[in-house]
């Protein structure tokens, strides 16, 4: 039987939402755990990409079993070019040779066995419905939508569901959608009131993770690492891992290797809510 990885899609069409902020820390969790990760950056401002080639040591080149690739690696250099974007390559060797992405040496050396090299797969979707998303979300089984608690960046989310449900009806079954509630503070009654109201209205396709607003997601950015690398005992870093589990407790995956203790976290421990 053919090795096949895991793809989740991290979507919506809404910028500043947590997006690349919850694929690498969940890309670093999910190679820390020794899944053999692959982080693919389509969004042209490349913020995950300058992640990766952040010139210090808690860079997420850095990390032991995680790979990131980008647009100019996947032979798209914007929007216009991604309507040829064919991520077949991820779901069998076979198609590896046929994709186009895979026009050139270069390319082709890049997609060959990617099914058989890799474990897991985020992509790291552009602020957009488009081109782009229509074909990670083909290949994808999770949907993971990163939403805050706040009315105009939920205003969008039934476009979105559409949209997955357009492409489970064209032949991605599998394709589950799930939203996580991102960037929540608890001081604000708004934020309570309104994850209360979503998590009524969604049920279980709502994360019970919730990601807090918190500080330690500025400095890691400061920084050019994530906060897992950063401060793993901060509660950021604390609801990735725990959203982590949760994903892989829906998705019926088992840890490669034991988590990385605390102990082993860059940053002091942290009693702070931020």
């Amino acid at each position: 039987m053919s090795h096949r990885p895991h793809i989740f899609a991290v979507i919506n069409q809404k910028g500043g939402v947590s997006k690349t902020t919850t694929t690498a820390n969940l890309g670093v969790l999910f190679a820390q755990r020794g899944y053999k990760t692959l982080l693919l950056d389509l969004d042209p401002q490349g913020s995950l990409s300058a992640l990766h080639d952040a010139q210090n040591a808690r860079s997420l080149a850095s990390v032991e079993n995680l790979t990131v690739w980008n647009l100019a690696t996947l032979g798209a250099q914007n929007e216009a070019t991604n309507s040829s974007l064919d991520f077949s390559f991820l779901l069998d060797t076979q198609n590896a040779t046929n994709t186009q992405n895979a026009a050139n040496a270069q390319n082709a050396a890049n997609a060959q066995n990617a099914s058989e090299r890799f474990d897991v797969v985020f992509f790291d979707c552009p602020p957009t419905l488009g081109p782009t998303h229509r074909e990670a979300l083909r290949v994808a089984d999770l949907a993971l939508a990163p939403m805050p608690p706040k009315f105009l960046d939920a205003h969008g989310f039934a476009q979105l569901r559409q949209t997955v449900e357009l492409t489970q009806n064209a032949g991605n079954a599998r394709l589950q959608l799930k939203v996580l509630i991102a960037l929540r503070d608890n001081r604000q009654s708004a934020h309570r009131q309104f994850e209360a109201a979503f998590r009524q209205a969604l049920g279980n396709q709502l994360f019970e993770t919730a990601i807090p607003y918190a500080a330690v997601f500025d400095r890691a950015t400061l920084l050019g690492t994530t906060a897992v690398q950063l401060e793993l005992r901060s509660n950021g870093a604390q609801a990735y891992a725990a959203l982590a589990q949760e994903i892989e407790s829906l998705m019926q995956l088992k840890p490669q290797q034991k988590p990385k203790s605390e102990a082993k976290s860059h940053g002091a421990p942290t009693k702070s809510k931020k």
